[in-house]
């Protein structure tokens, strides 16, 4: 079995070994200096003594001593100390570069004519009948579009209808007019809220009448007309038949400096009629039993109301004035395709600017 000596034993086995060795070999060089050494003088007996004693001593067998194993410790395994892995900084990949939508090349559209809906700003709606064409920077489109021309604002009768459809028809027709000149916007008006009636005072908004200015919004219309394509401003009239023909005569009565004049069939109007610069025609049909042409109390619109007689107006001008009234005899209350073209034959004559 084999026996752990601490370090001091180990050193103190050590020395003994060295002091072993050490008598060894000093017996040996004494057994070797005898040897060759003279012998006078010398004490035989001691000589031998000696050297029993040296070869007794070298000849002591040394007890052999259990092997040291020495204490194993324990390996100090070093913890590698954690270093934070330094993560590349990310470069901004370079993205690729996006090829430019290219802006598509409008599809050219010939001079010509389109009826188009629009909006005021207070929500109220109209029908013009306006010049297009593209692209509007090519020297034709540009001379085309440049051209300033007059305009005609249209009010229908009461109850007439004021859906796209409609609009167009009445506005092409209109507009074939003048097909040869090409000179005029044409308006169709849209009544507020859906009434299909307008407020010409005695006719035909009634009880809705409140909050209801017709004229303003023929004022609105023919400024927005203005914004959106050139005009003439010097040259807008205001046209119409029956409810829509009041309407005309009092446009022009009350805002002589906007509308050049005020033209109806089968409408009159009681006025007040006194301005400068008014300018005002109506056409009758003789034959008219709704809005007689002489005046009387009528039923109109699930109402009963008083019409002045066509006359009536006239009466109320301003000197130099100018009220022309035409009565065809046989007409009724509806209008045909030769009243309305004579009211737009009249309208263009008349046109100031």
């Amino acid at each position: 079995m084999s026996m752990r000596i601490r370090s001091g034993a180990i050193g103190s086995v050590i020395a003994a070994l060295v002091s072993a060795a050490i008598l060894l070999l000093a017996a040996t060089v004494a057994s070797l200096s005898t040897a060759n050494a003279d012998t006078i003088g010398t004490d035989p007996s001691s000589t031998a003594t000696a050297t029993a004693t040296a070869t007794a001593t070298a000849t002591d067998p040394v007890t052999p001593t259990d092997t040291v194993t020495p204490t194993p410790t324990d390996t100090a395994t070093a913890t590698p100390t954690p270093t934070d892995t330094v993560s590349p900084t990310p470069t901004d990949s370079a993205s690729p570069t996006e090829t430019p939508t290219p802006t598509p090349t409008p599809t050219p559209v010939p001079p010509g004519w389109q009826t188009q809906s629009f909006a005021l700003a207070d929500g109220r709606t109209y029908f013009a009948r306006v010049p297009v064409c593209a692209p509007v920077d090519s020297t034709e489109c540009a001379a085309y579009l440049g051209k300033k021309r007059q305009v005609l604002l249209f009010a229908h009768g009461y109850n007439g209808v004021e859906d796209a459809t409609t609009a167009q028809q009445f506005l092409d027709m209109f507009g074939a007019t003048r097909k040869t000149q090409n000179d005029t916007i044409f308006v169709y008006g849209v009544s507020k809220d859906g009434l299909r009636a307008w407020n010409a005072d005695l006719c035909c908004t009634f009880e809705s009448s409140a909050g209801v200015d017709d004229v303003t919004y023929l004022v609105n219309v023919s400024r927005d007309v203005a914004t959106r394509t050139a005009i003439n401003a010097a040259r807008v009239g205001v046209f119409g038949w029956s409810n829509g023909g009041m309407l005309a005569l009092k446009a022009d009565c009350a805002r002589p400096d906007v509308f050049d004049f005020g033209t109806s069939w089968a409408g009159t109007w009681v006025g007040p009629c006194g301005k400068s610069g008014v300018h005002v025609m109506q056409m009758h049909g003789s034959a008219d039993t709704t809005v007689p042409v002489t005046g009387g109390r009528t039923y109109v619109a699930d109402h009963w109301i008083d019409v002045p007689p066509a006359a009536n107006l006239g009466a109320q001008l301003a000197k130099g004035n100018n009220f022309p009234l035409t009565v065809y005899s046989g007409q009724t209350h509806q209008p045909n395709a030769t009243m309305i073209a004579l009211q737009l034959t009249w309208a263009f004559a008349n046109l100031k600017g």
